[in-house]
């Protein structure tokens, strides 16, 4: 199920149902004093980006492709004593780009279904956390949480870093993605063949809440 909708912000486009936040990870996120440590934001004026790249072996050759977006949103918060530290992020699935309109629209209505999930979050907890402050270097991170897409809820865990440039947290993360575990099917399209597993890779800006 969807979590809880919450109004739209910064540059969604008029309809796409951002700020789908779990009510658990609201309050934890959002109400001031109650969660010690430090919240942030997507920047949305930033240049983030959540890519996926699908590689199929077909008879004769390898078929590869790969989707881009910029529109994602999502929160994190970064406690104090480095422990339990909670996040969420979503993308809007029907802003992906491959560089080719067919393809984009049979992936839309043929694999992805945006029309009924037009969203895909994931939000959970740090499992692996680097020092309550993070600093210019670059920190390794693991979280486990839940991912949702195409109606389908399930487990993820992923790898990452993150790094601190002034007032921005610089967060990079990437983990593959097994279709049919979302109920996916994998038909050959007219323009391309998506593979089983695709791999995602995430690039985010996020800066201080409220800022």
């Amino acid at each position: 199920m969807y979590a809880p909708m919450e109004p739209t912000r910064g540059k969604w486009k008029p309809g796409f149902p951002s700020r789908m936040v779990p009510l658990a990870v609201l309050a934890a996120l959002l109400i001031a004093g109650t969660l010690p440590g430090r919240q942030w934001q997507v920047n949305l004026k930033a240049a983030n980006q959540v890519r996926f790249v699908s590689v199929a072996d077909l008879v004769i050759k390898r078929f590869t492709f790969r989707g881009l977006t910029d529109q994602v949103d999502g929160y994190l918060n970064w406690p104090e004593d480095s422990t339990g530290g909670q996040f969420y992020f979503e993308v809007d699935l029907t802003s992906f780009r491959t560089g080719i309109e067919k393809r984009d629209q049979d992936m839309r209505r043929w694999v992805l279904e945006t029309d009924r999930w037009p969203i895909s979050w994931f939000r959970g907890r740090f499992t692996l956390h680097p020092p309550a402050t993070p600093s210019d270097d670059s920190l390794a991170v693991r979280a486990a949480g839940t991912l949702f897409l195409h109606g389908v809820e399930r487990p993820l865990q992923v790898e990452g870093s993150v790094q601190r440039r002034a007032d921005t947290l610089e967060v990079q993360a990437h983990f593959p993605v097994a279709l049919r575990e979302f109920n996916i099917k994998v038909p050959t399209l007219l323009a391309a063949k998506v593979a089983d597993t695709v791999q995602v890779q995430v690039h985010l800006y996020l800066e201080p809440m409220g800022k």
